[in-house]
């Protein structure tokens, strides 16, 4: 049998879950805006490094601890108008999803749907907590 006491114990220690939770959702904001951060110093690096050598005209040099060099760049498609663009170079990308809701009618209404059936969903528990 549940008691008072008890069910007070479990909401005040899914309030304090649910205030960890919120918590590590910000800690990982923040971890994931030091991530871009980061990375952007790295490319700000490269490019400095990359303008140096081509400002002196330099498209190789070697070191004890590392080669760097300016391979020639690959060309790479720019699409100016994709709408004009032949079907031949076009792929389609199609995703079948199926109607669970619509499903869900039919097999309620006693439509027998190869492939589908009704099961008993996981039991569920509600809590209403009073201020």
């Amino acid at each position: 049998m549940i008691t008072q006491e008890y069910l007070l114990k479990s909401e005040a220690m899914k309030d304090e879950y649910k205030s960890e939770i919120e918590k590590l959702e910000c800690d990982i904001r923040e971890l994931g805006e030091l991530k871009s951060s980061l990375k952007a110093k790295i490319d700000e690096i490269d490019q400095k490094t990359l303008s140096i050598m081509v400002e002196s005209g330099q498209s190789k040099a070697e070191f004890d601890f590392a080669k760097v060099s300016l391979p020639k760049a690959r060309k790479i498609v720019n699409l100016t108008n994709e709408d004009v663009i032949p079907d031949k170079y076009k792929t389609k990308k199609e995703s079948v999803t199926v109607d669970k809701k619509l499903l869900k009618k039919d097999l309620d209404a006693g439509v027998n749907v190869m492939g589908a059936e009704l099961i008993d969903g996981k039991q569920s528990l509600k809590v209403e907590v009073f201020d």
